[in-house]
């Protein structure tokens, strides 16, 4: 029972005690007066020892609606998010979501055609080694610039047999 609910409940006890005592000391019907007295200890005995009360349960917290994508409603984007995920790269939509935000958005035609472009340049260089393709906004930034790195050329049976000799 909160403060201030226990409060209104001992002004009225009280009131009702009140107008008990002015009944039986002004002689006014004594049988109704004591009714009144006996009224107000039983309230006191109620008082006293409130019905234990169930905590009230909380309400169920809203379902948190999914974040929002913006870059999903732009093509051009989406068509380099899908170019870059054939390189195997381990990217999330979170990693494009910061591309687009930081980078993208202000980016104007011709710098964005650019960087599609290194990306395509990219290409062999990224599939031939998934792990080591920077994320899109490293790509963005500066990765974009960076000359394509020549194949590594693997050398064939017999001349890593001959060395071995």
């Amino acid at each position: 029972m909160t403060p201030e609910v226990r409060r209104v409940l001992d002004v009225e006890r009280l009131r009702r005690q009140n107008d008990a005592l002015f009944r039986v000391a002004h002689g006014h019907d004594g049988l109704e007066a004591v009714r009144a007295i006996a009224a107000c200890a039983l309230c006191d005995q109620t008082m006293e020892t409130p019905a234990p009360l169930a905590p009230p349960t909380p309400p169920p917290p809203p379902p948190t609606p999914p974040p929002l994508v913006r870059w999903k409603s732009d093509e051009a984007f989406c068509r380099f998010v899908a170019r870059f995920i054939e390189t195997g790269a381990a990217v999330i939509d979170e990693d494009f979501s910061e591309a687009y935000e930081f980078v993208w958005k202000r980016l104007d035609w011709e710098q964005k055609a650019a960087r599609v472009k290194a990306l395509e340049e990219h290409m062999v260089e990224y599939t031939g080694n998934p792990r080591f393709v920077p994320k899109p906004l490293a790509f963005f930034d500066k990765e974009w610039k960076r000359p394509v790195r020549p194949p590594v050329a693997k050398p064939s049976e017999e001349v890593r047999w001959k060395r071995t000799k």
